[in-house]
């Protein structure tokens, strides 16, 4: 007797990309110090092509906004991380709305985001009357642990939905990563390992010295 074989679709991707920069500009030492860069001694592209590069998958459709979170109210900062952010984005820059904004409280932004973008994506299935088969990756540059919350309640929200995943992929300083973070973490990277992520003297936008 021959078997019948349906073949199981992939699951569709989706990823969302946040960056805390004040998270990132600020470094703790091992002496328990803290050495602060400028937003302008930051290879933002560089971190953004590592967190982009730890999906391994090209089909991915972003969910959202990807934008930048900076706690300074000059415009010539603004228009730098923009730049940045936008060249480090090329390819999506189509299809994808970029943006930098001040904010006082960058990690209640990001956590309510967080659940917006899951929710709005939730939503967008189940008008569409497809099973909700999808893999979502939060992308995540900043090691603060309050960004676990959500991570742990939108999977204890759906954990019955086997077909659905959320994954988190986090960006950190080791000294600045906390346990809890780390624990929900599907993928870390800390920021010393690799290529550095921090400019040296001279260098800009093109990267040129």
């Amino acid at each position: 007797m021959g078997s019948h074989h349906t073949d199981v679709p992939e699951p569709q991707k989706f990823a969302a990309l946040y960056l805390d920069v004040p998270n990132i500009r600020h470094v703790k030492q091992d002496n328990g110090e803290i050495k602060v860069y400028s937003i302008r001694e930051v290879d933002w592209a560089a971190l953004i092509d590592r967190m982009l590069d730890s999906l391994a998958a090209a089909n991915y459709t972003y969910i959202g906004t990807a934008y930048m979170s900076v706690q300074s109210r000059r415009k010539s900062d603004h228009d730098y991380v923009q730049e940045i952010f936008k060249k480090a984005l090329a390819t999506h820059r189509n299809d994808l709305m970029v943006t930098v904004r001040y904010e006082k409280d960058i990690d209640s932004m990001i956590v309510n985001d967080m659940w917006q973008h899951f929710h709005e994506l939730v939503q967008m299935q189940y008008r569409s009357g497809k099973p909700f088969s999808s893999e979502v990756t939060f992308l995540l540059a900043g090691g603060d642990g309050v960004y676990a919350s959500p991570v742990k309640s939108i999977r204890q929200t759906f954990p019955d939905t086997r077909s659905q995943m959320l994954r988190l992929h986090t960006f950190s300083w080791k000294n600045s990563l906390s346990h809890e973070l780390t624990c929900v973490s599907d993928y870390f990277e800390y920021l010393e390992d690799g290529e550095s992520i921090v400019l040296s003297p001279g260098t800009f936008l093109t990267g040129k010295k």
